[in-house]
This record gives C-alpha cells, structure tokens and sequence, in this order.
C-alpha cells in the first residue's frame, strides 16, 4: 500500500523501485521531488553504508548527465517506521530500455545518447566515482529533450572508501553490479581494479545493445554461469552479423572497448565516444588507429604468433614432464553438469529425485571446479554452491527434513 505522507513529504505516487529500495513521487516547497527509502527489511549496516554512498557520490555530481542531488539523511518518519532516505530531483522521462529495440537502431540515433552518457561518466571519474552498474535501466531518457540522465549509483565507488568497497565485496562473495554490463574484472571479483575502463566496458555494451539489439556474447539460456563464462572467455559477435551495415572500424573499436583487461581498452568514456563517432563519419585516421589497436591489442603479429608458439610448446613439454599441472578445469564437462542441474530444478514436475540428481550433478560441478586456480574461480564457485543451497532447501522442503533445510538457510 502507497503510503500518503513519508515525513514532511506528500506522495503523488509510487516510481519503481528494485532490490533494497523504492522511489516516490513527492511534493516539496521547492516542487516535486524523487524520494528514495530503504526498504524495510535491508535495514542492515552494510545497507545503510550503501545507500550513504549512493547519497554522497550523487551529492558530488552536479552535471545535467545525473539526476540532481537534494537532500538526504537517516531518520525520515515513514509508515514502517524511521528509514534512511535520498531525495533527489524528480526527472519526466522513460527508461531506456523501453528506447532498445529489436534489430537496432541507426548510429545517428544512438550518437547523441552514446555522447551524453559518456559526457556524465568522464564527469564522474575526473571527481573519483566510477558507477559500475551501468545499464539501459539505469539510464531515463529525459522527456523533450531526449537527454540521457544516469541514475542509481548503489554500488558507485568513491576515492576515499574503495578500500570498504573491496573488503565488503570479499567478505560477502557479492558480484556488484547487473551481470550482463559487468566488465571481466568486476566479475573476477577485482574491485581495486575497477576503474573509468570498467564504466567504459558497460557502455560500450549499451552502445551495442543499442545498435544491435541484442548482446555482445550469444548464450543459449543466460544462465549465470553461461553469462560469467562468455564475458571472461569469450570474444564479443560482430556487430556486422546482423546484417547492419556499420564500418569494419566502428566494429573494431566497439569490440576492441569490449577487451578482457582494462589497460586495452579505452581510458576515458569522451575518448571512446569521440573514436565512435570519428569512425562512424568516416574519419579514415582514426579508421585507420582503430586497425592498429585491434592488431596491438589482439596480438595479430606474426612475430608475437611465432613467440607464442613457443612458449606453447615448451608448455607442453613441461606437462609432459610432470612438471607443471594443467590449471584449468574441463569447462564444457562443467557447463554441462550445471545446466542440468538447473533443468532438473527448475523445468519439468520437481520432485526428490530429480532434485538428488540435480544436488549430484552440482557436487560433480563443484568438485571439477575446487582443485584448479584461474582467474574467475570465486564466482563460478559462488555460483556452484549457491545453487547447491537451493536444490537442498527444496528437497528439504519437500521431504520435511529440517537438518537440511538449516543446511541450506547456512549456505
């Protein structure tokens, strides 16, 4: 129920919302305003250090790419009792996700947005923030003008707390950020490496979506684990399979923004937007540095192909050896165990057996999984157990077993 009054405000209406907050229509003496709580329930410390962050990185943020700070606090008076609250100037518009559509849409089209939001990132990294959950739904295209604004900066990282950010990162196992926009080194759980290029990254797969209408990595049932696996090991799809008619260059330098590391992509959001825009027009320079990025950054050099044969080969000698193990797990053996892990669970009649079988091939998964170090091991095996925990508390459920049940509360 929508409550009339939060504090001195009165509601007009509910927003939206998601996750740990919900955001309001208010009136103020200065007119209407954007009211975001939090939800009760979230009421925890890490939480509230949240939504503190959020408050004082838009407070920093005075750029007509964001919606604008007003006001913030801990103690608003609301129905559900006393809550912290972030208000913010209240922007007519609609998402952009409702702007995507299938197929695409021109580059003349997606330019200005494309410009506009790069125009806030480079705003906001020049002061020490950097968003990291960057997403068409976090973008509201402003009514009239068409004007992209940035909202929700939940997880923003301010200079002078990264340090929390990583130790809360590490010691809740949380992935920060929406999976589909998170750069690689997000998903491996790097915090102090998420930097402007990690900002970069998530845009330049909105400026993909956005021209394509779909996503950089083709997997068959976004599954987290498919969706982890393509954005640390697979190369993005060419922007030209669709059958849009855009220069090589503009699909080099948007895949190039798409590298596995942050050092080869792009090292400001404006720079990234002006290449596009330069090759796009048909600038033959910067056409012509977008090839020589792709051949710096893709190792494309016959010189660099013969020295990496041989570090191949000498490789494999120690291997044969004994001297050195394979690192690596069988992936498709894995991917394999866990997409019928989740068939079992969730399609098809549930039942105990299909739920034991599915709790045995996630132990199986996660067993092909814990002996070997690489890169992105903490996340799939947060993944792994995750969904171990549910299998579990659903069988529990079903056969009335309250020991497994705690089990899987515990997980």
């Amino acid at each position: 129920m929508i409550p009339n009054r939060l504090g001195p405000y009165e509601v007009v209406r509910e927003l939206g919302g998601g996750g740990a907050g919900r955001v309001y229509l208010v009136t103020t003496p200065r007119g209407p305003a954007a009211l975001k709580l939090l939800l009760p329930g979230w009421d925890l410390p890490e939480a509230r250090r949240r939504f503190r962050m959020e408050a004082e990185a838009l407070r920093r943020l005075d750029h007509p790419g964001f919606v604008r700070y007003l006001d913030h606090g801990d103690e608003l008076q609301t129905p559900h009792g006393v809550r912290p609250f972030l208000l913010m100037e209240y922007v007519e518009g609609s998402s952009l996700r409702s702007w995507i559509r299938p197929g695409g849409r021109p580059v003349d089209e997606v330019l200005p947005i494309l410009e506009g939001l790069a125009s806030a990132l480079d705003y906001a990294h020049e002061r020490g923030v950097v968003h990291r959950d960057l997403k068409p739904e976090n973008v509201l295209l402003e009514s009239g003008t068409g004007r992209p604004r940035i909202l929700d900066l939940g997880i923003a990282r301010l200079p002078e707390n990264w340090r929390e950010t990583l130790d809360v990162a590490t010691h809740t196992g949380e992935l920060l950020g929406t999976v589909r926009y998170m750069s690689p080194e997000q998903v491996r759980g790097q915090v102090a490496e998420c930097g402007p290029a990690s900002d970069v990254y998530s845009l330049a797969v909105v400026l993909y979506e956005l021209l394509t209408g779909r996503l950089p990595y083709a997997v068959e049932h976004e599954t987290l684990h498919e969706l982890l696996a393509a954005i640390l090991t697979a190369r993005p799809e060419s922007l030209r399979r669709s059958g849009m008619s855009l220069p090589a260059a503009l699909d080099r330098t948007i895949r190039l923004s798409l590298a596995k590391e942050p050092r080869a992509r792009p090292q400001s959001a404006g720079g990234f937007a002006r290449e596009v825009r330069a090759v796009a027009s048909g600038d033959r320079r910067q056409q012509l540095r977008a090839v020589w990025r792709e051949l710096r950054h893709t190792g494309a050099f016959p010189v660099r192909r013969v020295v990496l044969g041989i570090v191949l080969l000498a490789s494999a000698a120690w291997i044969m050896h004994g001297r050195l193990a394979p690192s690596r797990p069988d992936f498709p053996s894995v991917y394999r165990q866990l997409q019928t892990a989740v068939e079992l669970v969730h399609f098809g009649e549930r039942s105990p057996d299909r739920l034991r079988a599915a709790i045995d091939a996630l132990s199986s998964a996660r067993e092909g999984v814990w002996s070997h170090e690489f890169s992105w091991r903490g996340p799939l095996e947060r993944y792994i157990v995750l969904r171990l925990a549910e299998a579990g508390y659903l069988l529990g459920d079903m056969e009335e077993d309250p020991e497994r049940l705690r089990w899987s509360e515990a997980r």
